[in-house]
């Protein structure tokens, strides 16, 4: 726009406006007015926002009417016709009012403007004008001018709601005329979220694309489908409670081709470099194997699987329940047997036979005496827990590394490390158990059958009480140590599960490297270093992608389809002349066509998607592209443009829906919000 097409809008001094009769501020809190910014500005709070456009008001409206009646001209209607090479329709004119909710000039005014173009349609006799509010949100990286900006574009959701619900009786505009009480300011209302976290490069971006998008609905065959998509669903007169999300994406189309034909080759080579078949550059040949390792070590310290750490678990249970529940079943068998035979006469044999029989029982009569099956089997229980959830924590831990930037190459070196553990472990487990069966043998062959016990230094009684305890915990080690053992193999055995796995995954990867390309392609095809940034921007953008693949989360043509969609987005972004960072809601937003989604989708709706093509583009081909995306509900258009176009509208989601994705659950924005209304004079 040139300045001549624009209007300043500046605030006067609080003193100036309490002395100007000539303007009605009854509907404005009087605490605004003592205030009022020095600088004249508004600087965020709607209600000055209000009352800057009150005080404009007339030089606004002369503006606007004489743009309605250049635009409505038969003249106008012509040249229109002839620069676009369409006919335009006659029948109606369609009005934008585009507005940043989340400021206070616009925001606080944005519904008065509607109001005012409908206002002047019906003075001047201008049939058929549909305005259409176009709300732009978005906030900035500071976390107390965000709350304020969040609430701003709530406040003005819910004044917009209110004014464009009939029956309200509320006075609309300036000059409240008590004929306009049901008139609402706009026919159909538009919610864009431009992102989160927006720095100066990323909001001229965003409007652009704004921009993008009234040019389309406009000036080009495009305005149709839009004015089919309204007539299909004219809910925003009859249900004024309701937006249309809006979302658009361009790219331009020889960019697009150029990075969708590289993409494959790139594709083919990144995944060559993971199947070892394609060399590291310096950088990536220096990256941390070790230091995967030593993840993978600190993972099975923690997980008490080492030949360190097994051995110090086992006697931390011995100490703990299950060693007490030992010693008061050794007790209580000590006090059956010396019930039943005289420890001056019983023998070793009777002593052991007595014990074996014991011992052997899974049930007892009394409920409230321990067994050693019973014992062994709570401890069994107890492992086979902690054995899936090693299993689960190692596996996991090994799929993150398939995302790390070592790949499959990370994975089996970490898996294999980890294997290795554990046969250290196993095997002084099995050492410590051997020690354990000879003791046991020992005990037992260490007196005639038919001897009785030796009192030594104390009593008989004590001795085969001794003997009894050894017996038991010895016997019941042995049995604790074989529980333990199978633990181990258990997790040994998910181990080499998964490392077969990777032959699999790599069989796959190596499966879509050939697929994906439809000719030869050389390693010097694409420089090494920018198959190492494809990596790194993978590793972003889709973390998860190989590791999705090998758990098989997603089939091999959903990883195909991936990653050479991933590759076009890289080349294309590497090929944007652009200055300055991407923040993580840029990057989502600038992918193409993807960022043509709606921020705040997820509230319902109906969604409707429209691309406008070059002339010369398969149609069908994109169209195929773009259902991945957006499913079936696309409609693929050829025009006279230079760029692929795509625009995504939601229809029907409600205000109040969106208002609640703006708000996160925090009970402050909400707060904020009641209190910074234009008017006072109404009850929101």
């Amino acid at each position: 726009m040139s300045v001549d097409e624009t209007i300043a809008i500046p605030l006067r001094t609080s003193t100036q406006y309490r002395s100007a009769t000539e303007l009605d501020l009854s509907w404005m809190s009087r605490r605004w007015l003592f205030n009022i910014p020095r600088s004249g500005q508004v600087q965020g709070i709607r209600p000055l926002g209000r009352l800057a456009l009150c005080d404009h008001r007339h030089a606004v409206q002369e503006q606007i009417q004489e743009r309605l009646l250049q635009v409505s001209s038969e003249n106008a209607v012509r040249n229109a016709t002839s620069r676009c090479e369409f006919p335009f329709c006659s029948d109606g004119i369609d009005v934008y009012v585009v507005a940043s909710t989340t400021g206070g000039t616009s925001s606080g005014a944005v519904a008065d403007v509607g109001l005012m173009v409908r206002n002047i349609a019906k003075s001047t006799s201008i049939p058929n004008v549909d305005i259409h509010g176009v709300l732009l949100h978005g906030t900035g990286a500071i976390r107390s001018a965000t709350d304020v900006q969040d609430a701003n574009t709530v406040s003005t959701l819910k004044e917009l709601k209110h004014l464009g619900t009939p029956g309200m009786g509320t006075p609309r505009g300036f000059d409240q005329d008590p004929n306009d009480r049901d008139a609402a300011p706009f026919d159909h209302s538009y919610f864009v979220h431009v992102g989160d976290s927006l720095n100066d490069l990323t909001v001229a971006r965003k409007a652009a694309e704004v921009a993008g998008y009234l040019f389309l609905a406009t000036t080009t065959s495009a305005s149709f489908d839009f004015r089919a998509w309204r007539t299909a669903t004219p809910i925003d007169k009859c249900q004024p409670g309701r937006l249309r999300l809006l979302g658009y994406s361009a790219q331009h189309a020889d960019t697009y081709k150029a990075a969708f034909g590289e993409s494959r080759s790139l594709c083919t080579l990144l995944l060559r470099k993971w199947c070892g078949a394609v060399g590291h550059s310096v950088p990536e040949q220096n990256q941390q194997i070790p230091v995967e390792l030593t993840d993978t070590e600190t993972l099975l310290t923690e997980l008490n699987l080492t030949e360190r750490t097994l051995p110090e678990h086992v006697l931390t249970v011995l100490r703990g329940d299950c060693g007490h529940q030992l010693e008061a079943l050794a007790a209580d068998i000590n006090s059956r047997l010396t019930g039943l035979l005289s420890p001056a006469t019983v023998t070793h044999r009777q002593t052991t036979d007595f014990l074996q029989e014991q011992l052997s029982r899974k049930d007892d009569t009394h409920e409230d005496r321990p067994t050693l099956h019973a014992i062994v089997s709570s401890l069994r229980t107890t492992l086979d827990t902690a054995s899936g959830n090693a299993q689960r924590t190692i596996v996991t831990h090994l799929q993150d590394i398939l995302n790390s930037p070592h790949r499959l190459e990370g994975a089996r070196a970490a898996g294999h490390f980890a294997t290795c553990v554990l046969q250290r472990t196993q095997a002084g487990c099995r050492s410590l158990l051997t020690e354990i069966e000879e003791a046991f043998a020992s005990l037992a062959n260490e007196a005639k059958a038919d001897a009785t016990f030796d009192a030594g230094n104390g009593s008989v009684a004590d001795a085969v009480q001794a003997f009894t305890k050894q017996y038991c915990v010895l016997l019941a080690y042995q049995a604790i140590y074989h529980c333990f053992l199978q633990h181990l193999e258990a997790v040994s055995a998910c181990l080499q599960q998964f490392l077969k796995s990777q032959n699999v995954v790599q069989l796959n990867l190596e499966s879509v490297a050939s697929e994906i390309s439809t000719t030869m392609v050389l390693s010097s095809a694409v420089p090494q270093p920018i198959i190492d940034a494809f990596d790194r921007h993978l590793r972003s953008s889709d973390a998860l992608l190989v590791s999705s693949l090998a758990s098989g989360d997603i089939t091999v043509d959903d990883f195909s389809t991936r990653i050479v969609r991933e590759a076009t987005h890289f080349l294309m972004n590497a090929s944007d002349k652009v200055d300055g960072p991407l923040h993580d809601t840029d990057r989502k937003t600038s992918r193409f066509p993807e960022g043509a989604w709606p921020l705040t989708r997820g509230s319902g709706g109906e969604r409707r998607v429209l691309s406008l093509v070059p002339e010369g583009i398969d149609q069908n081909e994109w169209q195929e592209k773009l259902q991945q995306s957006f499913a079936e509900c696309v409609v693929v258009r050829p025009e006279k443009v230079e760029s692929i176009s795509v625009v995504c509208e939601i229809s029907q989601v409600s205000i109040d829906a969106v208002m609640a994705q703006l708000t996160h659950n925090n009970p402050h924005v909400t707060d904020v919000a009641s209190r910074i209304h234009t008017r006072t004079d109404v009850d929101w």
